[in-house]
């Protein structure tokens, strides 16, 4: 059951993660706003109308006054591009305005997010989950590997004190910094064509992102197959059924068990079984799971609209820079579903068209 206390919390953002400054406006740009910019740097004709909004986020920059952070799907999003130039652009100008800056994988967020509903519908006192910031650096932390690169000896051991004995301190740890930056930028901008053959042969392969992110637009698209009409014209009981599901997605059955291992299997007992209002409640108090599912409904309210991979990125971005940024730029329907159910006014968020108003949000 879901105690009361949670039942009647009004939708909110939990203070789940640290996040910077204030004084600095986090600015998350869809993909299509960084081609846009990247068409204004490279003096591309149709980039002239983009070039105020340029020439804006540079100096926001520089002035520390704002931050621009990629996410996973920014990498994946310009891996898919098969122009060896365009992902170059586009990878340059990323890297200049966010400094490789990133938000975080969407499982870490959704770990804090039932972490602060579980607390109030179990009465736990006191989280167990360390504090954190909620921005991190590069491909690493948007995806949420926690390894970080190393040096390692021929036994497997910790090379980077021998590295530092051998080469002196400044310079060792100059190297690591270079091939860090040389990782990030790879890892952005992507292999050139000649490395391609033998990349492919060792297994890589960027359209797997599009196919993985197919299958789950596949999925709603089935969901959204079995919806009687009734169901779909009900005021609420489109979203109760897609905010019960966003309870079993891969990022927030993960958080289950981690959480189970936090603190024991008694937290499962804020899992409302076949309560609707009790789903309703626990889903709607994690942000980003209330921006997901509300995303969702608004497509599954359309029994003609397909789903497609795009989709999938956008919602899976918006999961992440609705709830947690000041600025978050997406397409027309996205913006106009978080308008329209007044979600980015409930989290204080600027929703954003299109890049050419960025000016005045800055």
């Amino acid at each position: 059951m879901v105690s009361n206390s949670l039942r009647d919390a009004p939708p909110s953002i939990w203070p789940a993660l640290r996040r910077p400054d204030g004084a600095r406006k986090l600015v998350y740009l869809d993909q299509k706003h960084w081609v846009h910019l990247a068409q204004a740097d490279t003096g591309h004709p149709d980039g002239t109308c983009y070039a105020a909004a340029l020439q804006a986020a540079r100096a926001a920059r520089a002035a520390g006054t704002a931050v621009f952070p990629l996410s996973m799907v920014h990498y994946s999003e310009t891996l898919k591009m098969t122009s060896v130039r365009h992902r170059s652009d586009l990878a340059r100008l990323m890297e200049e305005l966010s400094g490789f800056t990133a938000l975080p994988a969407r499982h870490l967020t959704a770990l804090y997010e039932l972490d602060a509903a579980v607390m109030v519908a179990t009465g736990i006192p006191a989280s167990t989950l360390p504090t954190t910031g909620l921005l991190g650096h590069g491909f690493r932390w948007a995806q949420g590997i926690r390894a970080a690169g190393r040096i390692v000896t021929l036994d497997g051991s910790d090379g980077t004190g021998l590295l530092r004995e051998r080469l002196g301190t400044e310079t060792a740890d100059g190297l690591l910094a270079a091939f860090d930056l040389f990782t990030e930028q790879m890892m952005l901008r992507g292999p050139s064509d000649a490395d391609l053959p033998r990349l492919r042969a060792l297994g890589y392969d960027p359209a797997a992102i599009v196919w993985a992110a197919q299958d789950r637009a596949d999925n709603e698209a089935a969901f959204g197959r079995l919806l009687p009409d009734h169901v779909r014209r009900h005021p609420t009981g489109l979203l109760d059924r897609v905010l019960a599901r966003e309870l079993n997605t891969p990022d927030l059955v993960r958080a289950w068990k981690d959480l189970a291992d936090a603190y024991g299997m008694g937290v499962f007992d804020a899992l409302p079984e076949a309560d609707p209002a009790a789903a309703r409640t626990l889903t709607r108090s994690m942000p980003g799971a209330e921006v997901a599912a509300v995303l969702k409904t608004a497509r599954h309210h359309n029994p003609a609209l397909t789903w497609t991979s795009n989709d999938t990125f956008d919602i899976d971005a918006l999961t992440v820079a609705v709830p947690y940024c000041d600025i978050a730029g997406t397409d027309n329907a996205q913006a106009h579903a978080l308008t329209v159910t007044r979600l980015a006014d409930r989290m204080g968020t600027v929703v954003m068209r299109s890049v050419t108003e960025l000016p005045a949000y800055l």
